[in-house]
C-alpha cells in the first residue's frame, strides 16, 4: 500500500548509505584491518537480510534497507584491497570478474526470486515477496 515515492525510498537507501559509508570505510580499514573490515560487513548484511524475516513494517524494512546499503558500502569498499592481498597479481583481474560476475548473477536473479515468492509458487513460510532475503542471506 505504498505509494510509488515511498516505494521508491527503499532501492535509494541503498545507494544514499553507499554514498556516505564509502570514505569513512577507507578510514575504518585503515584503522581495524581489512580482514576485520571484511568480517563487518558480512555481520551487518547478515542483520540486514534477517530483519525482514520479522516483519513488513515500513520501519522495519527502512532499517534492512539501510543496513543493506551500509554493509554493502563496507563490502565493497574493504573486500577488493584485501583480495588484492590475497590473491597474486596475475590472477587478481579474473578474480575480480569472477566475483562482479557472481554478483551480476544474483542480481538477474532477484526480481524472479521476488516474483516467485509473491506469487506462492516456491516454498515462501508466508513471507511472500520477502523469501528473497532468506535466499540470499
Amino acid at each position: 500500500n505504498l505509494s510509488d515515492s515511498q516505494a521508491n525510498i527503499f532501492p535509494s537507501l541503498v545507494f544514499f548509505w553507499f554514498l556516505i559509508f564509502s570514505v569513512p570505510t577507507g578510514i575504518l580499514m585503515n584503522r581495524i584491518g581489512r580482514k576485520k573490515t571484511v568480517l563487518l560487513s558480512l555481520v551487518v548484511t547478515f542483520v540486514s537480510l534477517l530483519l525482514p524475516i520479522f516483519g513488513d513494517s515500513y520501519g522495519l524494512m527502512l532499517c534492512s534497507f539501510s543496513l543493506l546499503g551500509i554493509g554493502n558500502a563496507l563490502m565493497q569498499t574493504s573486500l577488493n584491497p584485501l583480495l588484492s592481498n590475497i590473491i597474486s597479481g596475475d590472477k587478481l583481474a579474473s578474480s575480480l570478474t569472477f566475483g562482479q560476475f557472481v554478483k551480476a548473477i544474483a542480481s538477474f536473479l532477484a526480481p524472479y526470486i521476488a516474483m516467485w515468492g509473491a506469487t506462492c509458487t516456491i516454498p515462501q513460510f508466508g513471507l511472500g515477496w520477502r523469501v528473497l532475503f532468506p535466499i540470499y542471506m
